[in-house]
C-alpha cells in the first residue's frame, strides 16, 4: 500500500469515526446474522442459533476495539481527550489555573536567566594587562 492511501485512511480514521463505527457495527451485525442463519438451517431453533452464532464470534465489544486499535490513530484520540480533560480541569479551578501559570512563568524567567548569568560568569570582566601585582603599587 503506498504512503498517499495510508495516509488517507488514516484521516479517514480520525475524522470519519462515527461513520467508520457504523460501518463496522453493519458489518458485524451481517455476519452474526448469517451465522445465526446457518445454524438455523443446520436445525436449531432461533434464539439458540443466534447465542450459538453470538458465542461462536466472540466478544462483540473487544471485537469491535481490536479494529480500532488497527486504524492506527488511537494515540491521537487519547491525546486529545487528555488534553480536553486537562483544559476542563483548569477551566473548572480558575485560582488554580492562575498560580500554575505564574508558577511556571516565574520558575522559567529564572531558570532562563540563572543560564545566561552562569554564561556571563565565565567570561572574564577582570582582565589585567599586568599580571604581577607587585609592580602595580
Amino acid at each position: 500500500m503506498n504512503w498517499w492511501r495510508k495516509l488517507n485512511l488514516r484521516f479517514r480514521a480520525l475524522f470519519q469515526k462515527r461513520k467508520l463505527d457504523a460501518e463496522m457495527d453493519e458489518e458485524m451485525r451481517s455476519h452474526i446474522e448469517m451465522q445465526t442463519q446457518e445454524n438455523i438451517e443446520a436445525g436449531m431453533n432461533p434464539e439458540q442459533a443466534r447465542y450459538a452464532a453470538l458465542r461462536q464470534f466472540g466478544w462483540v465489544e473487544s471485537v469491535k476495539q481490536t479494529c480500532r486499535e488497527q486504524r492506527g490513530v488511537s494515540w491521537i484520540e487519547h491525546f486529545i481527550q487528555d488534553f480536553r480533560y486537562g483544559l476542563r480541569m483548569l477551566l473548572k479551578n480558575p485560582s488554580f489555573t492562575a498560580v500554575a501559570v505564574l508558577g511556571s512563568g516565574c520558575a522559567s524567567i529564572r531558570a532562563n536567566s540563572r543560564a545566561h548569568l552562569s554564561s556571563f560568569n565565565r567570561v572574564p570582566t577582570n582582565v589585567n594587562p599586568n599580571n604581577n601585582r607587585k609592580e602595580i603599587t
